[in-house]
């Protein structure tokens, strides 16, 4: 499992700005409760690319095994498509390490902008050579008021060095979305399993694409990671997406 840390809020001089800051897991922490399960876990790091020593965090941790780093722009307010940001992303691709960005609508926490979660948002980090997985793959619910997922569509065609993940993509809200993505062939065949647990998945709300029969068993699985899984393996992109994602992570060829 890939467990992720969560940066603070930071100013225009790099300094973290706790009074923004609504929920802060530290990098250090991370690699902590990674350690007590090393053939299980892999450590995400967050960081923040506006903190005044973001570089020297991310060589840091790419030195203690860190395998991607997580970045929330509508939470943490980062533009990720300023240019000052380039060096951090030219960084990452040397080192490696994936770069994981929260696209598409935000409702568990507050935000800063939501803007700041287009997929569009992503070019300068895929222009500098990262591998980028957009977390949700810009999805939102129906009631949102701006549609990010064919931004995502589009800049999949574009680049071929970004993916999606399914994460919160088995909820009641995203029902819709999920069904435009798996239309998509190219954005099928980029999804990467993702469970975003805690956050529950709905079997339930796919009765349609499903059946209610199906999708009640799905619903009676007490295990919230293995019912989400179920759900995904369900509606064709389980195991082969899941794969996807430890192969592109892990860089393990499991053919």
């Amino acid at each position: 499992g890939l467990i992720l840390a969560q940066d603070a809020v930071y100013d225009r001089d790099g300094k973290p700005d706790w009074g923004k800051t609504h929920f802060y897991v530290p990098n250090d922490y991370l690699f902590q409760v990674v350690a007590r399960f090393p053939r299980w876990m892999v450590p995400c790091v967050s960081i923040n690319p506006q903190r005044a020593d973001a570089i020297d965090e991310l060589e840091r941790c790419a030195t203690r095994g860190a395998k991607a780093v997580k970045i929330h722009p509508p939470i943490q307010g980062v533009n990720l498509l300023e240019k000052r940001h380039a060096p951090f992303f030219r960084r990452c691709a040397e080192l490696k390490v994936v770069v994981m960005v929260h696209t598409g609508h935000e409702h568990s926490a507050p935000i800063i902008s939501a803007a700041l979660a287009n997929p569009r948002k992503l070019a300068l980090a895929l222009d500098e050579g990262c591998t980028v997985v957009a977390c949700h793959s810009g999805t939102g619910w129906p009631t949102d008021p701006s549609d990010m997922l064919p931004d995502f569509l589009a800049m999949v065609h574009k680049y071929k060095n970004l993916w999606g993940d399914t994460a919160v993509l088995g909820s009641a809200g995203r029902v819709r979305d999920m069904s435009r993505l798996l239309a998509d062939s190219e954005a099928k065949g980029r999804l990467l399993h993702g469970s975003d647990f805690p956050f529950p998945a709905t079997p339930f709300a796919f009765a349609g694409t499903l059946g209610a029969l199906k999708a009640a068993r799905l619903q009676a699985i007490s295990n919230p990671i293995a019912q989400d899984f179920a759900l995904k393996d369900a509606l064709g992109i389980g195991r082969a997406s899941a794969e996807r994602a430890y192969r592109l992570i892990c860089e393990v060829d499991t053919a």
